[in-house]
């Protein structure tokens, strides 16, 4: 089986405090307004992960930690494109005090995979997570 292995990384400072940037992740009222208007519902570890838009695209997934406001980490199921393989794929979330800041957060979004991506959805996803992040930047305000 192969190694799990860092894909993508993304790391952005916000104007909110842990337990809002928690709550903006964590909330399906809240995700609609950034996250490409998908809602969310994260169960306790163990359980399901769900993104879902009105227009049937979603991801599912299991949650694997759950430690709020710090750190969520959920598998990522997504529909593979006609013909081609794909990795499992693991995203974790983590929140932490920016260090110069105290009424910001840092958060990093990591995403990992168990085998090769093709190189252009490797790219895409990485754009995927800094689009996200940006988004929920402006969101927060």
């Amino acid at each position: 089986m192969p190694d799990w292995h860092l894909n993508s990384r993304t790391e952005v400072v916000v104007a909110a405090s842990a337990e809002r940037l928690w709550t903006a992740l964590t909330d399906a009222d809240e995700t609609e307004h950034y996250f490409m208007r998908a809602r969310v519902m994260v169960g306790d570890v163990g359980g399901a992960f769900r993104l879902a838009r009105d227009d049937g695209w979603h991801v599912d997934g299991t949650v694997l930690a759950k430690d709020a406001p710090h750190r969520l980490r959920v598998t990522w199921g997504r529909k593979n494109p006609p013909g081609i393989d794909m990795p499992d794929c693991e995203v974790e979330f983590t929140i932490a005090p920016a260090a110069d800041e105290p009424s910001r957060s840092r958060l990093v979004v990591s995403e990992y995979v168990n085998g090769e991506m093709p190189p252009s959805l490797a790219a895409a996803g990485r754009t995927g997570w800094a689009l996200m992040t940006r988004s929920l930047q402006a969101y927060l305000g």
